[in-house]
């Protein structure tokens, strides 16, 4: 792919999820099946969102990077392929601008006394 590619409109593999709405459901309530995770919705399309944070099921195709969601895939799928952008004074160069505020804030931080 070239630089400035749409990634708009492109679909990601994404493996199915393995929960039925049926599993798990007491008195009312979805328990959520992952290991050491105790949390419970009151519907299952809830659980099975909550689910996809524990499995990722949307895959990159050029790296093992996995994500929950398409829509954070494609910000993460657009890092291969586009120059960084974001420069701080220090001269460190950063692909988004969410990383750089991070980077600036972290460096104008005030020590805790």
């Amino acid at each position: 792919m070239e630089e400035g590619h749409d990634t708009g409109q492109m679909e990601f593999e994404e493996e199915d999820i393995p929960l039925r709405n049926d599993e798990n459901f007491w008195y009312g309530h979805y328990f959520c099946t992952w290991p050491r995770c105790d949390l419970w919705f009151s519907t299952p399309g809830t659980r099975r969102k909550h689910f996809r944070t524990h499995c990722r099921p949307v895959l990159c195709s050029v790296c093992p990077k996995r994500m929950a969601w398409t829509r954070d895939m494609r910000k993460h799928f657009d890092t291969h392929f586009k120059r960084p952008r974001y420069q701080c004074r220090c001269e460190k160069i950063y692909s988004k601008m969410d990383n750089l505020k991070k980077h600036i804030k972290e460096k104008t931080a005030q020590p805790k006394l």
